[in-house]
């Protein structure tokens, strides 16, 4: 558990951006493994706070699944977007008996504008989603 504190601890410090506030909605997925019967509307709720977003959804299997990410959009960026990646835990994937908290990074195609963002984020070869994120 002190790992974990740990963990979550360095996940909040601040990046050097300004910070902002965001709300994060919607979430939809393509899965690319070929696999049919897949929850492809996930309905993402979350807030984000000096990129820290801290959301629930619904995943892929229908789990209701939490997840703390560090949204490092500082990357590569060209008129608007910008390669990054996301760190952090999830909270609601089963691995066979495993249910515990997953530890993930994941790449990061963002669009930034003023007021709004999009979020693109790939795992692995097996599934893209698309949220969006609208500042406060």
């Amino acid at each position: 558990m002190k790992y974990l504190l740990l963990c979550l601890v360095l996940l909040l410090v601040p990046t050097t951006q300004a910070a902002d506030t965001f709300v994060h909605v919607g979430m939809w997925s393509q899965h690319l493994d070929g696999r049919q019967g897949r929850n492809q509307t996930h309905d993402l709720l979350g807030i984000e706070y000096e990129d820290v977003l801290f959301a629930h959804f619904i995943n892929s299997k229908k789990r209701h699944t939490y997840a703390v990410l560090n949204m490092r959009r500082d990357g590569v960026c060209s008129k608007g977007f910008c390669l990054g990646h996301a760190y952090g835990f999830f909270k609601g994937y089963r691995f066979g008996d495993y249910t515990g908290i997953v530890p993930m990074v994941l790449p990061l195609l963002s669009y930034n504008a003023d007021t709004w963002g999009t979020d693109v984020i790939c795992v692995l070869d097996k599934v893209c989603s698309i949220q969006f994120r609208f500042r406060l």
